[in-house]
Formats: C-alpha cells, sequence, structure tokens
C-alpha cells in the first residue's frame, strides 16, 4: 500500500509567499508501468491524502497536476509530496503485542517471510525475463550483422574478381 500526503500550494503576489488555495484543484493519476494501466485517478483538493494499492510488483508511474490550471496559466504552483510504502497485512493486523501465543506469533512470522520470499522471487523472473529479451535481442542483430557482412564480402569477392578477370583480358594473358 502507498499512501501520499501532499501539500499543492499556489504563489499569492500580494503576500509574496506560496498559500493554499481552495479553489486549486489536484489531480492524482497512478498508472502500473510499462502496461500503462491506471490503478488509481482521482480529483482532490489542494491539501490532503491518496492511498492506492497495486496486485503487481513493479514500477509505477504517479502524476500530480492541477486541473484548474490551463496550458498557457502562469501561476507558480509548489507541490510537496510525502509518499510511505507500507504492508498490507501490517496495516490489518495491528495487534497488541503479547495478545498472541508463541506458536501463533511464529506462524505470522513465516507467512510474512514466504510472502517475502514470493515477492524476491517475482522480482527476480521478472528481471531474468528482462535480461533473457535484452540477450535474445542482441544475439539477433549479430547474427544479422554477420549475414550483412558476408553479403557484403561477396559483393566484394566478385567485384574483385570480375576487374582482375577484365584485366587479364585486356593484358592478353588469358
Amino acid at each position: 500500500m502507498v499512501i501520499g500526503d501532499y501539500i499543492a500550494e499556489e504563489w499569492n503576489d500580494e503576500a509574496q509567499k506560496f498559500i493554499v488555495n481552495n479553489e486549486l484543484q489536484l489531480e492524482v493519476v497512478v498508472e502500473e508501468m510499462p502496461e500503462g494501466k491506471r490503478i488509481y485517478g482521482q480529483k482532490l483538493r489542494p491539501k490532503g491524502q491518496f492511498k492506492f494499492t497495486s496486485a503487481e510488483t513493479g514500477e509505477h508511474l504517479i502524476c500530480l497536476f492541477t486541473a484548474s490550471a490551463g496550458w498557457f496559466s502562469s501561476s507558480k504552483i509548489r507541490l510537496t509530496l510525502d509518499l510511505a510504502i507500507r504492508d498490507i497485512m501490517d496495516e490489518s493486523s495491528e495487534i497488541r503485542e503479547g495478545a498472541l501465543s508463541d506458536l501463533e506469533q511464529r506462524v505470522r512470522e513465516l507467512n510474512h517471510k514466504v510472502g517475502d520470499i514470493r515477492r524476491e522471487q517475482s522480482y527476480l523472473r521478472d528481471h531474468e525475463s528482462e535480461f533473457r529479451d535484452k540477450s535474445e535481442a542482441t544475439n539477433s542483430h549479430t547474427v544479422t550483422w554477420t549475414l550483412i557482412q558476408l553479403v557484403v564480402l561477396g559483393i566484394a569477392c566478385a567485384a574483385q574478381l570480375r576487374s582482375l578477370r577484365k584485366f587479364f583480358e585486356t593484358k592478353k594473358l588469358v
């Protein structure tokens, strides 16, 4: 779970400082990368908090922009953003210490470790897949380049043999 606390402040010429303008509207969009699947999109007040949870691990694109300002707006906006990443299991199971028996506590710890191992394996699987794709692309480029070089060498060889043959025919050596 990702929790974002934000404050969008607009420059006020009269006060000569940034102030929170309640008429300002902030839009937050979160997408999973590289698919571009939108998992969160809200129009929010200039000061507040947003939360989102993703089913997939990996990179996420978080876009914050003002919904009220146009393309040619000359207002200056300062955005303060604080992101916190938390485990959902920690949020949903806040239990007092000592409320669980030792065995129950040990089972919870092992479940958390299994979850961590699964996330790590998924991460490694994704990176292995990316590396394999890059290796295959490099290999295909290498093979293509080698074939192009062989064709160019063959054409150069044929041209040289033809030139040499004409040379010997003009000198009447053949």
